[in-house]
């Protein structure tokens, strides 16, 4: 939490500013301002603060995220809240100005500063005038020491839409069957059946570029090695094998006033499906005749997922069927997997994905 402060106050110079610990800086109350339509609420707050460290203050205002210095982890600072509607946290600078009213300007002594790379000059006050805006966000806002399962829990905007797909699969595999005996009958042209699918939309939002390409953000390289693999672990609370990774597209913004970092917003395009009960429910792995017994969110055949296709040579007792190569559940499957819990783990890289 910023401290208030008096507008004769010293500011420091030390390299190691920092603004939670000696930013000088005020507010005035009189001059907030908000508004509530029933989905959001805003509100507009006046600040004051020394030029020099008008671009720290709006960085540290507006939040920032950045790699830790190994470039192994993802450490965010998170924006400040509005100091009486705590649920409103900073999103913008809707204006800035200089000085204060016409009396205090008088006794400001301006300065004339040289522009870095040219010979003209440009006038500075000492203090700044600035307005910023708070806003409620659609999305949490965790400390780093908050997060317990991942970067998903927090600047994260998670949208679905359920659609049905006709499912068939490749004719050179065969299916698994488990105990009802047309195990090794491969896979029939024009076979298929209708699947309820869902496409779920994730939003990372502010995730540094890589240092080398600041167009692609830091963990380009795992996110391209899980395009077209299914979870292999359980992943946003769905089971293994049942999410596969389609797409992933990043959106440049925001260079960072101080250091010139780039955020990115990557937005990842999931399909999920389960059809029910996987191969282990019948073959007596974790359960017999269609009944899973304490199904394991970790284990791919416990839920009919993405590898598993309309079996047509069971008659009325037609199920969803794992598909392999030879018939056999531990043979190569159409889609493989990746550890999706480590997209967005900065401490990861592609070696650790298998």
């Amino acid at each position: 939490m910023i401290t208030s402060f008096l507008l004769d106050t010293t500011f420091s110079d030390s390299d190691n500013w920092k603004l939670e610990d000696s930013m000088s800086y005020a507010y005035s109350i009189d001059d907030c301002t908000w508004k509530a339509d029933g989905e959001t609420f805003e509100a507009t707050t006046t600040y004051f603060v020394h030029w020099k460290h008008l671009k720290l203050f709006c960085d540290e205002l507006l939040g920032s995220t950045k790699l830790t210095d190994s470039g192994k982890g993802l450490t965010r600072d998170l924006p400040e809240r509005h100091p009486y509607f705590r649920e409103a946290v900073a999103v913008a600078i809707d204006g800035v100005g200089f000085g204060l009213d016409e009396e205090k300007l008088k006794t400001l002594q301006p300065q004339y500063e040289t522009v870095a790379g040219g010979d003209s000059q440009f006038l500075s006050l000492q203090v700044a005038q600035i307005k910023v805006l708070f806003r409620t966000v659609d999305y949490d806002l965790l400390s780093d020491d908050d997060v317990i399962f991942g970067e998903e829990e927090r600047y994260c905007i998670r949208d679905s839409n359920n659609t049905i797909e006709y499912v068939s699969g490749p004719n050179n595999l065969m299916f698994c069957s488990g105990n009802k005996g047309a195990a090794g009958q491969s896979m029939q042209a024009g076979c298929g059946k209708l699947s309820n699918t869902k496409t779920i939309t994730l939003t990372m939002l502010d995730i540094p570029a890589d240092p080398q390409d600041r167009y692609k953000p830091a963990n380009w390289r795992v996110l391209d090695a899980c395009i077209g693999h299914v979870n292999s672990t359980m992943y946003l609370g769905e089971a293994a094998g049942t999410l596969l990774l389609e797409d992933w597209k990043p959106i440049r913004h925001k260079p960072n006033l101080i250091n010139s970092n780039v955020y990115l917003d990557v937005v990842c395009t999931l399909k999920r499906r389960n059809n029910g009960v996987g191969i282990n429910g019948w073959d007596g792995t974790h359960g017999t005749n269609g009944v899973i017994v304490s199904p394991d969110y970790n284990d791919e055949d416990d839920f009919a997922g993405h590898n598993y296709f309309p079996n047509v040579f069971l008659g009325n007792a037609f199920r969803w069927d794992l598909l392999t190569v030879k018939g056999v559940k531990t043979n190569t499957r159409v889609f493989q997997k990746k550890e999706l819990n480590y997209m967005f783990d900065f401490t990861k890289d592609v070696s650790d994905l298998t």
